[in-house]
């Protein structure tokens, strides 16, 4: 399934997603829709904390997050499914890394999660002519 959207600013390309609590054997769960930032130079998908908490998400170990600069911080995790609503083959049950709220350069966005590298992985990404896509199918 071919998912195709236009940009005005290709530095913050933004996609829409559903999380989900609902986990495999799950009957309850609770789901948030809005915008994702693609950011290829994050490994992990991240959410914000407060999202993770509004959604119900099972919180998992903390984790070592390596910041450009060379520093490091230890970051919360989450557990959760993410798809891009409309292409059922994008869904998939993740491990999250949490964000504070407050980071700089994302406030007043109003995004829910930055999609990393380990849910691109399963896309294929282009960028033409002020428009990108993502494509699922066979990924």
């Amino acid at each position: 399934m071919l998912y195709r959207k236009m940009v005005n600013n290709l530095r913050e390309p933004r996609i829409k997603v559903r999380i989900s609590s609902r986990m495999p054997g799950s009957t309850a769960y609770t789901t948030i829709t809005g915008w994702a930032m693609i950011d290829t130079g994050t490994a992990r998908t991240c959410i914000f904390e407060g999202i993770a908490k509004a959604c119900r998400l099972e919180e998992g170990l903390p984790e070592q997050v390596y910041l450009a600069n060379g520093s490091f911080h230890y970051s919360p995790t989450f557990y959760g499914s993410i798809e891009i609503p409309g292409i059922p083959s994008s869904r998939k049950i993740m491990r999250l890394g949490g964000m504070p709220e407050r980071l700089g350069y994302l406030k007043g966005q109003s995004l829910i999660c930055l999609l990393g590298t380990d849910f691109l992985q399963h896309c294929r990404f282009v960028y033409e002519g002020g428009s990108f896509s993502l494509d699922m199918r066979g990924h």
